[in-house]
């Protein structure tokens, strides 16, 4: 059987059946503890095993810094090229807090790295200023984190509570 007749053939039965939809309702279906599994869900498997693909309280895609330590939230306007990284505690829930006035996004793309700074867009009147938030509005580095994949990297830098991250981005879907 030719690849393509397969595939469609799956297509098919994965319509029929309704593909981990519980019923015609089109709600997820529940796990073995009867809660659901829906993409901001952690049923079914331990906290620190998870990914990140769920998006975070912005509406973003969130990455790990460090152990667990940190996280990142990156939100995305297609229109304006516009990026905002919000830096979140381990919890993804609190606001994590930085003293640096930028953090990097570093692109390498066919071998030629550029270095992208997004600046600190929340500061306060603490001594020295802290920021969580980090905004650039650049449409070039919008589309190489859009592309990342094989032939784009991209890397993100960033100093919290005196410790130095570097957590490299990866390929995301958009349907949010």
């Amino acid at each position: 059987m030719r690849a393509s007749t397969l595939l469609l053939l799956i297509s098919a039965l994965c319509l029929a059946i309704g593909c981990g939809k519980d019923d015609a309702s089109g709600k997820p279906a529940a796990d073995a503890t009867g809660q659901t599994a829906g993409p901001d869900s952690h049923a079914g498997h331990d906290h620190h095993d998870h990914d990140h693909a769920a998006l975070g309280p912005h509406g973003g895609h969130v990455m790990e810094i460090g152990e667990e330590q940190y996280h990142a939230e990156w939100t995305h306007d297609n229109t304006s090229g516009k990026i905002t990284i919000y830096l979140l505690d381990g919890e993804i829930k609190d606001d994590a807090w930085s003293t640096a006035e930028s953090i990097v996004i570093s692109t390498t793309i066919r071998d030629k790295t550029e270095d992208y700074q997004l600046v600190a867009a929340n500061q306060d009147d603490q001594n020295p200023p802290q920021a969580s938030k980090f905004e650039i509005t650049s449409p070039n580095l919008l589309t190489a984190l859009n592309q990342v994949g094989e032939a784009v990297k991209a890397v993100l830098k960033v100093s919290i509570g005196g410790d130095s991250f570097t957590k490299a981005f990866e390929a995301h879907n958009h349907d949010h």
